[in-house]
């Protein structure tokens, strides 16, 4: 784009756990690194808001400009952590676990939560992409 936004992006681990063993009210729970991650997330977007109001422009040790400005109103945020084989074995998918995540992850506004095989299946797609 012509203009520049603020990105703000964490990575946790590939077998960070989605979800925790236990289950209520045919809910599975959310596991403690995922809810940890996603509060550091909305915390780093919080600070980014306060801290650098509405843009800001990178400079050099000499105070040079290293890039155009970056726009910061409600910066994106970017989690990726974990994989969707969590969900899965070797005689399928496990719905109720699959759903809990897919409902938990579309409620938040931020961050976007992308698992590493997405995130490779993503890459690969540009790659072979044809121009």
């Amino acid at each position: 784009g012509a203009m520049s936004t603020l990105c703000l992006a964490e990575i946790k681990t590939h077998t960070a756990k989605l979800l925790a063993s236990e289950k209520r009210g045919g809910s599975f729970l959310i596991s403690k690194e995922l809810n940890d991650a996603v509060s550091q997330c909305q915390t780093s977007v919080s600070v980014a808001e306060d801290r650098i109001q509405q843009y800001f422009r990178p400079m050099d040790k000499l105070g040079f400009p290293t890039s155009d400005a970056i726009y910061n109103y409600r910066p994106r945020s970017i989690l990726v952590i974990g994989n969707l084989t969590e969900f899965m074995n070797d005689k399928g998918v496990s719905v109720e676990r699959f759903r809990t995540f897919e409902m938990y992850r579309r409620s938040l506004v931020t961050p976007e939560i992308i698992t590493y095989d997405e995130l490779y299946d993503r890459a690969r797609s540009l790659v072979n992409e044809k121009i």
